[in-house]
């Protein structure tokens, strides 16, 4: 479907832009799932959780939290595509 939305030449710079972006923020988070795939959960790694509480909050933003971010940002940039071409098509 988004082939044939580029194909006619219709749509401005802007659609490319956003789909681009939309394209590198679904390769980021395939990206972060395999790295989190591959580490393995060691129990101990509990006990030597670090005392920083900035390091505690960048970890758990670095994690399964920042995909679901990712994943709400990809939807909404979903919509935005389909308000674009709706948009364009409609003039």
């Amino acid at each position: 479907m988004t082939f044939d939305r580029l194909t006619p030449g219709t749509l401005g710079v802007s659609y490319l832009i956003v789909l681009g972006i939309k394209l590198s923020l679904i390769a980021v988070m395939f990206y972060l799932i395999r790295a989190k795939r591959q580490t393995a959960w060691n129990y101990r790694s509990i006990q030597n959780f670090p005392k920083d509480p900035k390091r505690n909050i960048l970890q758990l933003i670095a994690g399964y939290n920042l995909v679901i971010v990712l994943g709400l940002i990809v939807y909404l940039l979903s919509s935005l595509l389909r308000s674009m071409y709706e948009v364009t098509v409609g003039q």
